[in-house]
């Protein structure tokens, strides 16, 4: 099975979510031909978000046979979002194939965790990191030391 994990930032630039969307889909469809057929993602708001109705449409309307993984941190990750957050994450966690909790309850470094899950036994990353710092920037070089070919949607082309 040919993996491929996503990573980014909660916070877009205005008008980015359609560009993004565009250039992953091209990306994520060259994927498909080279026979990937597993797709992990997060569950933030923000680039997570987006790029898991992506592959919901690309599922459930283009009719591509992959599988779509919700790696979530713990079960009240979300307490602080908006009503119409909860809607969409409610969305694609009941669209998912699989929803995996790494941990039944917030500890210290559980989003490091989570990153790490959704990378681990992945071959390909897909991103989209604009700093050097944060939980992006980190789960890009954890991904990259462990020889994922990376892809960052902010520019530029890792590994």
């Amino acid at each position: 099975m040919k993996a491929c994990c996503f990573t980014g930032h909660r916070d877009l630039p205005k008008g980015e979510a359609e560009r993004l969307t565009e250039k992953a889909r091209a990306l994520i469809l060259l994927l498909i031909q080279e026979g990937f057929t597993e797709f992990r993602v997060g569950g933030a708001v923000g680039f997570d978000m987006i790029m898991a109705e992506l592959l919901l449409r690309l599922r459930d309307e283009e009719k591509q046979e992959i599988r779509i993984i919700s790696v979530i941190p713990f079960p009240s990750w979300r307490a602080k979002w908006s009503s119409e957050e909860i809607r969409r994450q409610n969305m694609i966690l009941e669209k998912s194939d699989e929803v995996i909790f790494v941990r039944q309850h917030y500890c210290q470094g559980i989003y490091m965790i989570r990153n790490r899950a959704l990378a681990d036994g992945a071959q390909v990353c897909i991103a989209y990191c604009n700093r050097p710092k944060g939980g992006t920037a980190w789960t890009v070089r954890y991904a990259k030391q462990n020889g994922l070919r990376t892809y960052n949607l902010a520019g530029g082309e890792g590994k």
